[in-house]
């Protein structure tokens, strides 16, 4: 009888603990009612969704479980379909993994994932007891559960402090003030200083190119031209009086 009742309660215990630990971390909410407003968020979705409370567009029951409602436009299509990036009221964004044999309603026609078009709007639902995007059309219609795929927590960045300081620099060595620093000895310049002033070096000065020098011939030339002259004068003159002569004579 004892170990009988030691089996019910550790089976009730269990129990327990398992329904302590689903509604404490796989519950995505908690709902009071079918108001938005009835609904508070758990901390882990809190966490990966900030705004994901303003996105709630209405609670509904099925099954004895609460329903939030979502409108989002989907963003982008990747990898196929197998991943499809919605965004939502509220500045949020999450992105659905679904199978590639789903179906989804999109304006009345039944779309396949890798089909669906940037800004086609999808309607889903997360239940209370797990993280998920549900489809279904009608209260009975049924249910097309897609996972969504966790989000990546960014890298984390180190602070000021975990930034390695620069390496030590060596001090520059100070002169110990016991040991002054020797004076460079006085050169034989500084002691017998020169009295001579210094004189500038002299420059080059550019020197004209001489004329060419005038040839022997060139002052003969010149000292022969007034003699020839003269005597062409000389001849002039006489073969003028000559001719004046004879004519005098004739007469």
């Amino acid at each position: 009888m004892n170990s009988r009742i030691l089996w019910a309660a550790g089976i009730a215990l269990g129990a327990s603990i398992a329904a302590h630990a689903q509604s404490s971390v796989d519950r995505s909410f908690t709902a009071t009612g079918t108001s938005c407003g009835d609904v508070a968020w758990s901390a882990e979705s809190l966490a990966k969704y900030p705004g994901i409370a303003g996105a709630c567009q209405k609670v509904v029951q099925r099954d004895g479980k609460y329903y939030v409602n979502f409108v989002g436009n989907v963003e982008k299509v990747a990898d196929g379909g197998k991943k499809v990036i919605v965004n939502f009221k509220g500045g949020e964004s999450l992105t659905l993994t679904p199978p590639e044999n789903l179906e989804l309603t999109v304006n009345g026609r039944k779309t396949k994932p890798a089909r669906l078009q940037r800004g086609d709007q999808l309607t889903f639902y997360i239940p209370q007891d797990r993280f998920t995007a549900d489809f279904f059309e009608t209260p009975t219609a049924p249910i097309q559960e897609i996972p969504i795929e966790p989000l990546t927590p960014p890298a984390r960045l180190a602070t000021p402090a975990e930034t390695p300081a620069p390496a030590a620099q060596p001090a520059p060595a100070e002169a110990s003030p016991s040991a002054p620093t020797p004076e460079p000895a006085p050169t034989e310049m500084s002691q017998a200083p020169s009295t001579e002033t210094p004189q500038a070096a002299p420059t080059e000065t550019p020197q004209a190119t001489p004329a060419p020098a005038a040839t022997e011939t060139q002052p003969e030339q010149s000292r022969r031209r007034p003699f020839l002259w003269l005597i062409a004068i000389v001849v002039i003159a006489a073969v003028i009086y000559s001719v004046m002569r004879n004519r005098k004579l004739k007469n």
